[in-house]
């Protein structure tokens, strides 16, 4: 890639992006192109009829490059990177032993630090978007939030609302718990990148308040999702919020490994969205 294209990839968009192969549901494929503008595909086809039909934008070449949808993290702990190298395989013992004490021990400073630090690693690994299913920390949320918008990757945000009281579910709902719940929805309503998501640590810990919908409020298809028996996280959003396509990433990693590893004929004509 020259200097002068990396500064393209710096403009505003839209932008015809010539990778060496382009990750498509068949597989990847050789000579194809992608028009990109406002953070998703607008076009993916065979690189001549793009550049055809897009003459006004000047190519931008990514030799030795795959380019490919982001992946999306359906369920992480951005907080919690500080404990990797903790992490020996234990089930449950490592609540305990990790998560708890060390998130726990978290100030506003560490606790970006950690979760900006989770965001750049989920980044390198081809993830544009995280699902963060609540925190320990006791800093407020919105220091996630400002970790993910400074990495750049998209973050459906949990808020913790365990208002059950006693963990066994016999408690009474929690009236200030519902409260900061509408808060945290409202939050974050009109932002680019983070998502607000309301998130219970087990089933029990919860009343039918935070499982249930907001008035005037619907779920998001796509990030609500129950993806382990000990956290869940549920997303809702305003009947106003249009979803679109995913953000694109660009791999580093070599092109022409994956054709390798699963060789695929390409379609016959492009796509558009």
């Amino acid at each position: 890639m020259t200097p002068s294209d990396r500064d393209l990839l710096s403009a505003p968009g839209p932008l015809l992006l010539l990778p060496e192969a382009v990750l498509l549901p068949e597989g990847p494929v050789d000579g194809w192109a992608v028009v990109v503008g406002d953070g998703r595909f607008e076009a993916v086809g065979p690189a001549a009829e793009l550049e055809r039909a897009h003459s006004e934008l000047t190519p931008v070449r990514l030799p030795g490059r795959l380019l490919m949808p982001g992946f999306v993290d359906a369920h992480h702990h951005l907080t919690q990177s500080f404990g990797a190298a903790l992490a020996f395989g234990e089930p449950s013992e490592i609540f305990r032993r990790v998560w708890v004490p060390l998130e726990g021990a978290l100030d506003e400073e560490s606790a970006y630090v950690a979760a900006k630090l989770a965001a750049l690693e989920a980044l390198r690994g081809g993830f544009t978007t995280v699902a963060d299913a609540g925190t320990r920390a006791g800093v407020d949320v919105d220091v996630v939030a400002s970790a993910a918008r400074d990495a750049g990757i998209r973050c459906v945000l949990g808020l913790v609302c365990n208002d059950a009281g006693d963990p066994g579910g016999a408690g009474t709902p929690d009236p200030a718990v519902l409260e900061n719940a509408e808060k945290h929805l409202a939050r974050y309503a009109d932002d680019p990148l983070v998502h607000a998501s309301l998130a219970v640590s087990i089933p029990e810990a919860a009343t039918e308040g935070p499982c249930g919908p907001p008035p005037g409020w619907r779920p998001r298809p796509a990030p609500s999702c129950r993806s382990t028996s000990t956290s869940t996280s549920r997303a809702w959003n305003a009947p106003s919020y249009g979803t679109g396509c995913g953000p694109w990433s660009i791999c580093t990693a070599s092109a022409r490994s994956a054709r390798s590893s699963s060789p695929r004929t390409p379609p016959s004509s492009p796509r558009t969205r």
